[in-house]
């Protein structure tokens, strides 16, 4: 150790920092999603943090997106290499934490891992039980279901001509998410009330794939178009169109959670139906925004201190339920108990799974991640 730098063995290994206002998008989505899971029951307002799950769908199609258009031949090689890549940052903590869960859980309730197999083979969005050890981790699968189709949309789009015919291609894959919703709306038994939204549209791939669409064709605009985006975001006219399109999404998407405490059934189906169009205008022209534009804004979220937690989000949102549900009540600040008991649970919930998923980090991702390099 030198210069006060941390001893090389405890560095974890950054995300590449070529966006760094997305990877404070990224933490402040991780912290949104932990206040949602650990507050909602005693802060209604909490509801209104519902979506920020859908940052990292649309943050993955960007992401994702761009790593695959910068292959300029997308062969069969370059393909295995984009999935050999991706085993080794998801699976390791993944199974970690749900072998660890397994093991303790397991012994206490062993009717909790009946169903284990389809959170193993990543299919837990499509078999929503009770049972199930890591419900949470239905976004994973959503985007694991990404990883494995999404070299081929960019296969196919390479076949592709021009860059009108490729954008208008995502732009009717991403339309056609809608349709997509309505057959399968069409098809939950009436009345919907939210455990069947929660269970039979919410988090099935199928319904939500037009927000991984919508942050491909912010990666395609962001790779092809860079300095015209820059150039188009400069006026202070369509800064403000732009950031009335944001404000107007975030507000409707806050108080969505209302209409499904209505009777009128016609706000239901829309709420049902359009909630991932309005997510996934509100944050792809959110990233275009942020990575074409300079200012405050930007520099806040790309300070260097979201990087580091935004390199080990990843495990933090594995571990933060079971952190809240079972390490948080042996503390006596859990629940509603004393003064600040929820806001110190939420504070000591981030503070604990960002420590554990430190650990997680560094004794196994990192010697995995090095070993893929090699």
């Amino acid at each position: 150790m030198t210069n006060g730098q941390m001893p090389k063995f405890f560095a974890p290994i950054l995300l590449n920092n070529r966006f760094p206002a997305l990877h404070g998008l990224r933490v402040l989505a991780m912290l949104a999603i932990i206040f949602f899971h650990t507050v909602r029951f005693h802060w209604r307002v909490a509801y209104g943090a519902w979506f920020a799950m859908d940052a990292f769908f649309v943050l993955s199609g960007f992401l994702i997106g761009h790593i695959l258009l910068h292959a300029a031949n997308l062969s069969g090689r370059s393909v295995a290499r984009f999935y050999w890549r991706r085993a080794f940052r998801i699976f390791p903590a993944y199974y970690f934490v749900l072998g660890g869960a397994a093991l303790v859980i397991g012994r206490v309730a062993p009717d909790r891992l009946s169903d284990i197999w389809g959170e193993l083979l990543f299919l837990t969005n499509y078999r929503m039980t009770d049972r199930h050890l890591m419900n949470w981790a239905w976004s994973l699968c959503v985007e694991e279901h990404f990883y494995v189709l999404c070299p081929f949309v960019l296969v196919l789009l390479k076949k592709v001509e021009s860059h009108q015919y490729r954008l208008g291609l995502l732009f009717l894959l991403w339309l056609s998410a809608i349709v997509a919703r309505i057959a399968t709306f069409r098809a939950i038994a009436p009345p919907l009330d939210v455990i069947k939204f929660d269970h039979e549209l919410y988090v099935l791939t199928h319904c939500r794939y037009d927000e991984l669409v919508a942050g491909i064709m912010a990666a395609y605009l962001n790779y092809n178009f860079s300095a015209r985006l820059v150039r188009f975001f400069a006026p202070r006219k369509v800064q403000w169109m732009a950031l009335g399109v944001i404000s107007l999404c975030a507000v409707t998407l806050f108080f969505l959670p209302i209409v499904f405490t209505t009777d009128n059934p016609q706000l239901i189906f829309a709420a049902a139906i359009f909630f991932p169009t309005v997510a996934s205008i509100f944050y792809g022209v959110g990233i275009l925004y942020l990575v074409s534009r300079e200012g405050p804004t930007s520099r806040f979220l790309g300070h260097p201190s979201f990087l580091l937690i935004a390199s080990i989000s990843y495990p933090v949102y594995l571990v933060h339920l079971y952190v809240y549900e079972h390490l948080i009540p042996r503390l006596h600040f859990a629940g509603t108990a004393g003064p600040f008991g929820v806001e110190l649970g939420f504070l000591f919930t981030v503070i604990i799974s960002v420590t554990i998923a430190y650990g997680i980090h560094i004794f196994l991702e990192k010697p995995l991640l090095n070993f893929r390099d090699r």
